[in-house]
């Protein structure tokens, strides 16, 4: 009976250690290598993300739902397709899985079925 109370004990601690390093993430510097836009460098604060590639630097405004879910919404486009804030987008962003350098990370959005999953490097 012991064992399994220990069992259990280090079970939902290891459950929460996982929860809470989402939070780690919340602000930074990270990167997103696809192959179709190639390199996505990402700079987080407490209130906006920016995305910077080769094809468009778009500012969005962040809003964390839980500890590893947050929700994107286009600001201001300095570079690329302005269209996308006439759409009143968001792009919800659930963290799956934690390492200690990245976060692999389903993404959805208001407009579409689709679903994504995308490797988010830390470098800072």
């Amino acid at each position: 009976m012991k064992l399994l109370f220990a069992f259990l004990f280090f079970f939902n601690l290891s459950l929460n250690t996982n929860a809470q390093t989402c939070a780690f993430f919340h602000e930074g510097k990270f990167k997103i290598s696809e192959k179709e836009l190639g390199i996505t460098v990402i700079t987080r604060n407490e209130k906006y993300q920016t995305e910077v590639n080769s094809s468009f630097n778009i500012v969005f405004s962040i809003t964390w739902v839980d500890e590893c879910t947050y929700e994107l919404r286009p600001v201001k486009v300095i570079k690329g397709d302005a269209s996308i804030l006439e759409k009143e987008m968001v792009v919800t962003v659930e963290i799956i899985d934690v390492k200690k350098h990245g976060y692999k990370a389903i993404c959805t959005t208001n407009f579409s079925e689709e679903k994504s999953t995308c490797i988010v490097e830390l470098l800072k």
